[in-house]
């Protein structure tokens, strides 16, 4: 029975915060039941002590059954208290995703402490700087990270490093394999001045002889920086109950699941993405996570092939990897009940594209989208069944979360001017939400967390996302772009770049297309867009014919002033650290062949992009 039998016969109102539209596609028992008050570690323990032989964590095969993970976790929770980690305390982790660094969360997780993920990608300077603002006491790193984690380490106040290398949890024969190809240098015992250097299995030995029968409960669970995508990483401060929420939402969620059902995991724990819905959600499910910590995007398609898992969670580029390779050639994929994409928008051809594959391919779902913020604690919106998703939208809130459109403006300076204004179905607005799973707040920064955290007119606290969109009377939210992507020409007209995208996205010879904002010469100020597209491979001799086809579809379908000025062919888009479209690089110049498209404006004066 649905909750709309229940609860959605009185008269709506016409707003999404009030009326709630999106109740009717869950259970009464998903509205009304009461969220988990535990920490992360007693809330997937209290969920698995009933299948202790299924297989929690497939690492390259290596097959580790829940009770081993949990006796594993026992055993690093030792080892760190032995290490002097105690309540409150924050340890920082610069690795991929591996057992290691599961136990690692769940051990501090159960003493009380604090994991601080840090992508170990990231520059030397970087890291010194989320090692001093977490105030981190020890960190834990890939070992192939030793020589530039040795450069900053005296600038910080860690005291102890423990070197992990990603070959450890490898089943016997790999492992042998593995470390002879890679030669591990004792980088830290011959050639450096820091003296807190210890090998993890070292470490590991420490806590064998100790046990933890108990868990302490601290509100504040993780440390996880945003992805950068329009500034740089904030540490965002997520709570036990914030990751509790999304793991018990998702359980109550139309998406069937069963203990042991497959989990393919290829998202980092350095994103929370990875680490609340790739961790925390399938482990506390009971699902079998399969841990892939660098995935190969050719491969991906093989993976999914070799696996055949239930669920997977990607961004659009491993997800158009998969249906490009040939390998999917009248492959049969009945077996996957929820083909998660998120990360990044995609266009509706896309969509469209995607959906037909899995109908080609024998998959009764449709693709499992979704919207989410680092400070919304990942997930906010998803497509959990097919009689929630329509076409162009990103899905529905989760069963405890409120989503709302409200007014907003943008000054002269591109700030945002937030208001808690709410605003009609089908208006657009910025998207703000409540609910359990939002951010304690920015770490070492409330004046910021002050602006996006906000407390209504109606006594609520309301994350506003800064991101552009609307909702409908299904309660669908339909999300457009950041708000900050838009940009405002010399004469104080505003243009919204995902708009232009929209359009250009939507011609058959387009694979992929990003629009940028770029200064003009010749204008003092406000920028001008530019497309940077990918054309399909059919299409790669045809580039002028595409360009002039491109002019004149934007003409007819975008006002006149919203249309790109400029256009550049490039064979890829390039991506950040966290697999999004890397704006920031495309506004940097011409890399790719450029076309100007002559476009004259009324009042404005034509300019030239200096090429390169």
């Amino acid at each position: 029975m649905s909750f709309k039998d229940i609860d959605l016969e009185k008269e709506m109102t016409g707003y999404a915060s009030i009326d709630k539209p999106w109740r009717k596609f869950y259970s009464k028992e998903a509205i009304e039941s009461d969220l988990p008050k535990t920490s992360a570690y007693n809330y997937m323990y209290s969920n698995s002590k009933d299948y202790p032989k299924t297989v929690a964590i497939n690492y390259f095969n290596n097959k580790i059954s829940y009770l081993k993970m949990i006796k594993n976790i026992a055993k690093v929770a030792s080892s760190y208290k032995n290490l002097g980690i105690t309540l409150d305390d924050v340890v920082a982790f610069c690795v991929p995703t591996l057992p290691e660094s599961i136990y690692s969360f769940y051990g501090l997780n159960k003493i009380g402490a604090v994991a601080c993920f840090i992508d170990p990608r990231t520059g030397a300077e970087r890291i010194k700087k989320c090692l001093n603002a977490s105030h981190a006491k020890v960190l834990v790193t890939i070992d192939l990270a030793i020589p530039k984690i040795d450069k900053i380490i005296d600038e910080t106040n860690i005291d102890t490093v423990i070197s992990l290398p990603a070959t450890n949890s490898l089943p016997m024969g790999l492992n042998y394999v593995y470390r002879g190809k890679e030669q591990i240098k004792k980088f830290f015992s011959q050639n450096s001045s820091f003296s807190g250097y210890v090998d993890w299995n070292r470490f590991v030995k420490n806590g064998q002889e100790s046990s933890i029968d108990n868990y302490f409960y601290n509100n504040q669970a993780a440390i996880v920086y945003t992805s950068g995508t329009t500034s740089d990483p904030k540490g965002v401060v997520i709570s036990n109950d914030a990751l509790n929420a999304l793991a018990f939402q998702y359980g109550k969620s139309p998406v069937p699941h069963e203990a042991g059902d497959h989990f393919l995991n290829v998202m980092p724990t350095f994103l929370l993405y990875g680490l609340a819905c790739g961790i925390h959600m399938p482990l506390s499910l009971g699902m079998t996570n399969i841990v892939i910590p660098q995935v190969d995007f050719d491969k991906y398609a093989s993976l999914v092939l070799k696996h055949e898992p239930k669920h997977f969670m990607v961004n659009p580029i491993l997800f158009d990897k998969m249906v490009k390779d040939p390998k999917m050639e009248d492959k049969d994929l009945s077996f996957i009940i929820s083909p998660g994409i998120g990360g990044s928008g995609i266009s509706v051809e896309k969509e469209k594209e995607y959906n037909q594959f899995l109908q080609d391919h024998n998959c009764d779902h449709k693709l499992a989208k979704g919207y989410g913020a680092t400070e919304g604690g990942s997930a906010l919106v998803a497509v959990l069944s097919n009689e929630c998703d329509t076409l162009e939208s990103a899905g529905i809130p989760l069963p405890k979360n409120t989503v709302a459109i409200f007014k907003y403006s943008v000054d002269n300076n591109g700030n945002i001017i937030r208001s808690d204004s709410e605003l009609p179905y089908n208006q657009e607005g910025e998207i703000c939400v409540c609910g359990p799973t939002i951010m304690k707040g920015y770490l070492n920064n409330p004046e910021l967390t002050n602006e996006v955290l906000r407390r209504h007119s109606d006594g609520q606290v309301w994350l506003h996302t800064g991101d552009r969109g609307y909702i409908n009377e299904n309660g669908n939210v339909f999300v457009y772009d950041r708000i900050g992507r838009m940009i405002i020409t010399p004469d104080s007209h505003n243009i919204y770049l995902a708009s232009i995208e929209a359009v250009i996205n939507n011609h058959e010879a387009i694979d992929e297309c990003a629009v940028v904002g770029i200064d003009v010469p010749g204008f003092d100020k406000g920028k001008l867009p530019k497309a940077v597209i990918v054309l399909k491979k059919e299409y790669k001799n045809a580039k002028k014919e595409i360009v002039d086809e491109l002019i004149d579809k934007c003409n007819n379908e975008l006002p006149e002033r919203d249309v790109a000025r400029y256009y550049e062919i490039v064979d890829a888009l390039p991506v950040t650290l966290g697999g999004k479209t890397d704006y920031a690089k495309l506004e940097q110049g011409v890399t790719g062949e450029f076309f100007d498209a002559n476009i004259k404006i009324s009042n404005l004066v034509d300019a030239k992009v200096l090429k390169k």
